[in-house]
């Protein structure tokens, strides 16, 4: 389409719809922009031969992958590659050009081996991608930038063997720690809106170099006072990853406590539990032992079991105190058993356990047959002969 046409000083295609390149439409010209295209490839070997382009614009379209032979032939001065959906760059892909530009993608990393000759390029723009990790070995870079990245550290041979960068920015990053002598021979450096804590003089190559140091909106506590005359602070506003950083600290802190909380909460709870569980138990133990199931009444003269009953009648005419024992009961003392012996009176019982109420015909007819009835909710006691013994005591008649 170009072929014979004459050569152009800049030619722009942008804002199209071309999805694809081909070798013969590409127009002799010095400065070619395809910016904003559907372009999602580039063909194998398109660029051979294509040397009269000197800068080539290639930004906001939808290029994914850079392979090895996608540019080669290309012998440009700038390339430009942003806003792209570029997530891989193979080795020896990006081409002999002195100025590179590939922000604005999803690179995790980036490293020497992907240039095919790193030390013709001086200028390059890798920020705003994912990029974790990176080597720029031997390299001979002027400026470098590589803000807004996912970084949380820097090591020695990350810039090893660089001794031309006299610009370095890796602001907006998640830098956290610095090893000594990580940071190259560098003029200006910026690592504002990162993560340090602290900024010492041996983490330089030579701080002798540095005209310029941008920490501001870092979570500085300390810093190296030969640093104090090369410093851009600003404290007018708390860097909010250092804010975030807080809040997560204190977050993972109180659900830590709430967690503790809650079990010892629920321990408690078991124990106190457990406690009434018991105290109960043994009350209805103790219940069930001093409980009597009551005689039935449909069966008269039933007899209990009953050891002895010492100074039943000790005297009949005076006091006459009626003793019983078992498991249940002691009754103590029986007030005036007998008022009046010929015409049957009551007899009271008082004692820790039971209040014995009228008892009639306690002794109904004493030269016949002395009989001693006793009524209460524990026992009750039948057929009770009076004998007199060495002893005195009142023993249940024999059954006959």
């Amino acid at each position: 389409m170009f072929e014979r046409s004459k050569p152009f000083i800049k030619f722009f295609l942008v804002h199209n719809q071309i999805k694809f390149l081909q070798k013969k439409s590409i127009p002799v010209a010095r400065f070619l922009s395809l910016e904003n295209n559907l372009i999602e490839t580039l063909n194998a070997s398109m660029f051979i031969d294509i040397w009269y382009v000197e800068i080539l614009n290639l930004n906001h379209n939808r290029i994914k992958m850079i392979t090895a032979s996608s540019l080669i032939g290309l012998n440009a001065f700038s390339l430009e590659l942003n806003h792209n959906l570029i997530e891989d760059l193979e080795d020896r892909s990006i081409p002999e050009v002195e100025e590179m530009y590939i922000n604005n993608n999803k690179l995790i990393l980036i490293h020497s081996k992907m240039f095919v000759n790193i030390s013709k390029t001086y200028k390059l723009d890798v920020s705003c991608n994912n990029i974790t990790s990176f080597n720029f070995e031997n390299s001979k870079l002027n400026a470098l930038n590589m803000s807004y990245n996912q970084i949380t550290y820097l090591s020695q041979n990350y810039f090893s063997g660089m001794k031309l960068l006299t610009n370095l920015s890796l602001s907006n990053n998640l830098i956290s720690s610095l090893e000594t002598k990580s940071i190259p021979l560098v003029t200006n450096l910026n690592l504002s809106y990162n993560l340090l804590t602290s900024i010492e003089a041996n983490i330089f190559t030579d701080v002798d170099l540095l005209k310029s140091l941008d920490i501001k909106n870092n979570c500085i506590k300390y810093i190296d006072l030969k640093l104090a005359e090369k410093l851009i602070v600003s404290n007018r506003k708390l860097n909010e990853k250092c804010t975030l950083d807080v809040n997560r600290m204190t977050e993972n802190l109180i659900s830590k406590s709430a967690g503790f909380a809650i079990i010892i909460l629920v321990m408690l709870v078991v124990v106190i539990a457990a406690i009434i569980i018991t105290v109960y138990s043994r009350r209805l133990a103790k219940s069930s032992r001093h409980c009597v199931h009551l005689t039935n009444p449909d069966t008269p003269n039933a007899e209990l079991p009953y050891d002895r009953v010492t100074n039943s009648v000790s005297n009949i005419n005076n006091a006459v105190y009626v003793e019983t024992s078992n498991e249940y009961e002691v009754v103590d003392l029986v007030i005036n058993p007998m008022s009046n012996i010929n015409d049957g009176e009551y007899v009271e019982a008082t004692n820790e356990y039971e209040v014995v109420f009228p008892v009639t015909n306690s002794v109904s007819n004493i030269k016949d047959g002395e009989y001693v009835e006793a009524t209460n909710e524990y026992e009750e006691i039948n057929d009770i002969a009076v004998q007199r013994e060495s002893y005195g005591y009142l023993v249940p008649r024999s059954a006959s």
